[in-house]
């Protein structure tokens, strides 16, 4: 098994990296221990409810953590299947024979009002509240991830992102990026790179992951 996960810290500098790096931290000590061979899907979503709780207990701990939270995308691969599980505008995608798929929809003002149909998403690219999370992990004592479940092929390739990278080029362009010649590393390395030249208004993470599908020892 495989986990995967991106965090972007919310509450200012110094909470946002305390939020993000205890989430990704205690996600992974709470994957190990609820049983993910046998039941993945409850093992990850319960992970996150109890990085959710451990985050909010600490932002109560200091001042200077009072609000803190983060962004929480996390993928658990096991042999043949791709479960996700999702708190605020971090992003998950697929890309199968070409064709890149979002697994997961942002927790966002703007999203919310895609909607309900009073902006387009051209609108929302632009839109002044573009950067407002409606669910974010550790605001509040509980919180209700999205999950979703996918089975996987070989070549599948497998992409969580930062809004860093989201808000500045459009999904035809990582597609264009990620069906390049490339290998993986470099094309993170080019998602990155291209995001931060457009002046990336935030963090920007790229995970990777391609899928070669089940090998015998």
């Amino acid at each position: 098994m495989l986990l995967c996960c991106v965090a972007d810290g919310v509450g200012g500098h110094q909470a946002g990296n305390v939020a993000s790096k205890l989430a990704v931290m205690t996600l992974l000590d709470a994957v190990i221990a609820g049983r993910p061979a046998e039941e993945p899907a409850d093992a990850l979503c319960q992970a996150i409810s109890v990085a959710n709780a451990v985050v909010y207990r600490e932002s109560g701990l200091s001042d200077s953590l009072h609000g803190m939270g983060t962004t929480l995308t996390a993928a658990l691969l096991t042999e043949t299947q791709c479960f996700i599980a999702h708190i605020g505008d971090s992003r998950a995608y697929l890309l199968r024979d070409g064709e890149l798929s979002r697994l997961t929809v942002d927790h966002s003002m703007v999203q919310d009002l895609i909607n309900q149909g009073k902006i387009t998403s051209s609108d929302a690219e632009t839109h002044p509240q573009r950067h407002v999370l409606t669910r974010a992990l550790g605001i509040v004592g509980s919180v209700q991830c999205d999950s979703s479940e996918h089975r996987l092929m070989q070549r599948d390739v497998l992409l969580l992102c930062t809004d860093g990278l989201t808000r500045v080029l459009s999904d035809n362009e990582i597609s264009k990026v990620l069906m390049s010649d490339t290998v993986g590393e470099a094309k993170a390395s080019i998602l990155v790179s291209l995001a931060m030249e457009r002046g990336a208004p935030d963090n920007v993470t790229v995970l990777l992951a391609v899928w070669e599908g089940c090998v015998e020892c």
